[in-house]
């Protein structure tokens, strides 16, 4: 059995669009693109914090794929189980993508997909 065969997190990936209210105003809308996704979410090490903020790129926390999960920055990460727990919908952890997937070798000899996020997406969650 390798490493990551089973990643101990579930999530789904929802996009974000702007759509117009009644009211001719604008509002956020999610779509859920993916659910029930196993992925690994961690938080980053301050050298990640400090080398994104010379960016000007916030990050809180990195989450890892088996496999691409083609998210762009219009795309929330949203945590649904930790470890085989379901988390309840007013506990789920939304996640707002910074960047796309992009290659991590650094998992032993399995390459995973990381992706950079930050905790908080604003408002409208």
């Amino acid at each position: 059995m390798a490493l990551f065969d089973k990643l101990p997190h579930l999530c789904k990936i929802q996009r974000r669009t702007s759509v117009k209210d009644t009211m001719i105003g604008r509002k956020v809308s999610r779509t859920v693109e993916q659910t029930d996704v196993e992925c690994w979410e961690q938080g980053v090490s301050a050298n990640e914090v400090t080398a994104y903020g010379k960016l000007g790129v916030r990050v809180t926390s990195k989450v890892y794929f088996k496999s691409n999960p083609n998210v762009t920055d219009r795309h929330e990460i949203v945590l649904t189980s930790r470890n085989g727990a379901v988390i309840s919908a007013a506990n789920q952890v939304v996640l707002q993508s910074l960047l796309p997937a992009i290659p991590d070798a650094s998992a032993g000899k399995q390459v995973l997909f990381r992706v950079m996020c930050d905790n908080n997406p604003g408002s409208g969650t």
